[in-house]
């Protein structure tokens, strides 16, 4: 089954985290906002910065964040993009590095640096809090459904569930299936 088909399944199907699947979307979900907290705090610098970033973190956060995108965006907005949003990305990113080497000769200036930031947080921001409520009521599959399961919740009805595209339901089933022995 490709895990980007969108094809949602009722709820009850997938196997409902245990602890471990839990404490690996808690731990995710705390880098996560770790890493916007980072970009919070350090928003001004950021902004300002007169060269490209030389951190190897930033770069690797910014990477998962670009990989996840497509699933925060489709799964967490009930949306079919596709990769619609990350091609956006990628050509809003090439315009503002232009405008950055026009007006200021550089290739990070004001207009990309706060592009980033805006962007990093976006994306940062739904996905830590998505996996750290996931982590917190158990909601199967993609932790982007989280929202959606919860808003069902307090209207006193079932979500569709979604597998994980991140793959991090793998250690469900394993504990699903490793419960029934």
């Amino acid at each position: 089954m490709d895990m980007h088909d969108h094809s949602y399944v009722p709820p009850e199907v997938l196997p409902k985290p245990g602890l471990l699947g839990r404490g690996i979307r808690l731990v995710l979900g705390i880098f996560v906002l770790v890493g916007a907290f980072g970009i919070v705090t350090g928003f001004r610098q950021l902004v300002s910065l007169q060269r490209v970033p030389g951190s190897v973190e930033l770069w690797l956060f910014a990477l998962l964040l670009f990989a996840s995108m497509r699933d925060v965006i489709d799964l967490g907005l009930g949306v079919q993009w596709g990769r619609k949003a990350q091609m956006i990305t990628l050509i809003l990113a090439g315009i503002f590095i232009a405008l950055d080497d026009i007006i200021y000769r550089r290739l990070w200036a004001p207009p990309f640096g706060l592009l980033f930031c805006i962007w990093c947080l976006s994306i940062a921001i739904p996905l830590g809090v998505a996996l750290i409520l996931a982590a917190i009521f158990g909601t199967p599959g993609c932790e982007m459904r989280t929202y959606a399961a919860l808003l069902a919740r307090l209207q006193g009805r079932s979500a569709s569930e979604h597998y994980c595209p991140g793959g991090v339901d793998f250690i469900d089933r394993w504990e699903a299936h490793i419960g029934k022995k």
